[in-house]
């Protein structure tokens, strides 16, 4: 799970999972984007997409990665894009 840090507008900090539907809340009530807090565990990055990234959809059915934060994400939602989950990946074999 990627997770970003938000400040809300009177300064307290939380950690939210970096998908739209968690972050559209915050976002629309003033909270933005902090650096990390530096006792902050380090997380491994989410198997869904690119790490740091959600996979977005458009009206008209484009697929797209965007950066996990309020700044990139916040124009593609207003814009009417919704997150959707990544495809999942083929199976590996061990073919010779």
């Amino acid at each position: 799970m990627t997770t970003v840090f938000l400040r809300s507008p009177q300064g307290v900090v939380k950690e939210i999972e970096a998908t739209a539907a968690a972050l559209t809340p915050y976002i629309a009530t003033g909270w933005h984007q902090v650096p990390a807090p530096a006792s902050a565990p380090a997380l491994p990055p989410s198997p869904a997409a690119a790490p740091g990234t959600v996979l977005m959809e458009s009206p008209k059915g484009e697929t797209k990665e965007v950066p996990a934060t309020p700044a990139a994400l916040t124009p593609v939602m207003v814009a009417g894009w919704h997150e959707v989950p990544a495809p999942a990946k083929p199976p590996q074999t061990g073919g010779k």
